[in-house]
């Protein structure tokens, strides 16, 4: 190994380094309460697994997304079901992006990806978002690989996202145009057309519901607004150098970043995307780095000087983003490891309950799922490093989709429920369950004060039940907690305790 390509494998494992520990950051952030909503969305994948039907693993789109990050869930829900390798599964794609976009295009496209803002917002999502940037990455440094690494990289991309499959058309076209060799071509056609199809008619068969295009009006001051501070100041000026990159590349990475960018206008005009869902914007984040790399070894060789100062500019931007976001990041942690330290109202139940029992965490969903900056001391009392397989009712199964059932896990011999409101219709049901079954039940009730009736609805849900209520006072913060732990015998009250469907 020459002392050059030796100095650049250090470099690009620097970069991976800073990647690694500013998503290892996320990994420790994004344990909340929307992480157990998402994990519940793949359950149909987890449960086909588990009868080993493969058709219908291969098929369990969830939403508008293709089936192949649930079918990656369900291989964890069968091994390890712990939180823990649910986001971190999310992260070690995130963190091998990096690590293909540096190897192939150089340290700025490597640094620029490793601290993009919205890269890190969704880094540690349980969402196939970081899969498919993985996969559009894939794509983009495989577009002149032997064909059959390149039919894999198509497949990756179809399999990881919509937009993705949008990208590999892209891609596939502008190869066949530009081949390697002519005698590639029908290879690299049938094979793209093969790993494509299964999910191009899962596609096709989503356009015929009507919700898919039932997404709110695009508002595009809202939408430039929202843009604007996602990307940062940083990013709205290596802007530039992403539109001056494509200019001069015209090869399979400005294909993949249209192919990508109109495609996303598309499902914005007609629906199929809401304005506030960021995340896709993420997914231009490869191509869009790698053309920067292209631009700037295109003015090497051309204006020398020029390149190099641009070069240390950008890096230093990106230096800059990345250390402000590792610092916020570490105040946020050290506010969560501040707020362990304190009795909460789940300290006082995890204590009281034992094995056999039934937690129900309600807490009022302050911010929209799609902003990741929320965060949950209290559920951090549960470990995400702790096994939490899906639990059930005795007699019947959970619809994953209704946030009203709480997505049970169960922890430690406890069946933990997490919702943002509290149905009686539900409740009734799992508490009768838990009852019958010779568990009690706990409700702690947190986080609320901003959602000013929603205690009284809780205390309303506890009216037929004889029940302790206690409060834990909180100095700052949201509010007191509320617990309510119930002996298991059931009023009386018409009407009230009825059959869920």
């Amino acid at each position: 190994m020459s002392r050059s390509s030796g100095r650049a494998g250090v470099r690009v494992a620097a970069v991976v380094a800073v990647a690694a520990v500013l998503r290892l950051q996320r990994v420790v952030l994004r344990w909340d309460e929307v992480a157990i909503a998402y994990a519940a969305y793949t359950e149909p994948a987890a449960v086909a697994l588990e009868q080993g039907s493969l058709a219908q693993l291969l098929s369990a789109w969830v939403g508008l997304h293709p089936p192949l990050h649930a079918a990656l869930m369900a291989g964890i829900e069968q091994t390890w079901a712990a939180p823990v390798a649910w986001l971190g599964l999310s992260a070690l794609l995130s963190v091998a992006a990096v690590w293909l976009v540096a190897r192939e295009g150089g340290v700025v496209p490597g640094l620029m990806l490793a601290t993009a803002p919205m890269q890190l917002a969704d880094a540690a999502e349980v969402n196939n978002y970081p899969l498919a940037t993985f996969a559009i990455a894939c794509l983009c440094v495989g577009a002149r690989s032997r064909p059959a690494l390149f039919v894999a990289a198509v497949g990756l991309s179809c399999w990881g996202h919509v937009l993705g499959m949008c990208a590999a058309a892209a891609v596939t076209v502008w190869r066949l145009w530009c081949p390697r060799s002519p005698r590639e071509r029908p290879t690299i056609a049938l094979g793209a057309l093969l790993v494509a199809f299964p999910v191009a008619v899962g596609a096709w068969g989503l356009t015929g519901q009507a919700s898919t295009f039932s997404q709110p009006q695009l508002d595009l001051v809202e939408w430039g607004t929202l843009v604007t501070h996602a990307w940062g100041g940083v990013g709205v000026g290596l802007s530039v150098l992403v539109v001056g990159g494509l200019l001069v590349d015209r090869g399979a990475t400005a294909a993949a970043w249209l192919a990508i960018g109109l495609a996303y206008a598309a499902s914005l005009l007609l629906g199929a995307a809401a304005p506030h869902q960021r995340p896709y914007l993420g997914l231009l984040g490869p191509p869009a780095v790698l053309a920067v790399g292209t631009l700037l070894q295109w003015m090497a060789t051309r204006r020398a000087r020029l390149a190099r100062v641009l070069t240390g500019v950008v890096l230093a931007a990106c230096v800059a983003r990345g250390l402000g976001a590792g610092v916020a990041a570490s105040a946020d942690i050290q506010g969560l490891w501040a707020d362990l330290q304190k009795p909460r109202g789940i300290d006082d139940v995890w204590t009281s309950s034992q094995a056999g029992d039934t937690v129900w965490l309600v807490a009022p969903a302050l911010q929209a799922d799609d902003d990741k900056t929320d965060q949950s001391p209290v559920l951090w009392r549960l470990r995400p490093w702790w096994p939490m397989p899906r639990a059930g009712l005795s007699e019947r199964a959970l619809d994953p989709v209704d946030y009203l059932w709480g997505h049970p896990r169960w922890v430690k011999g406890r069946r933990v429920h997490t919702s943002t409101e509290l149905s009686p219709r539900h409740f009734d049901a799992v508490a009768q369950d838990a009852f019958a079954a010779g568990g009690r039940v706990f409700v702690v009730l947190y986080d609320h004060a901003p959602a000013t009736e929603l205690s009284g609805r809780v205390d309303r849900v506890m009216r037929p039940y004889v029940a302790d209520r206690r409060a834990h006072s909180r100095e700052e913060g949201l509010g007191d907690d509320l617990v309510w732990e119930l002996s298991g015998h059931v009023e009386e009250v018409s009407g009230h305790v009825e059959e869920v469907r």
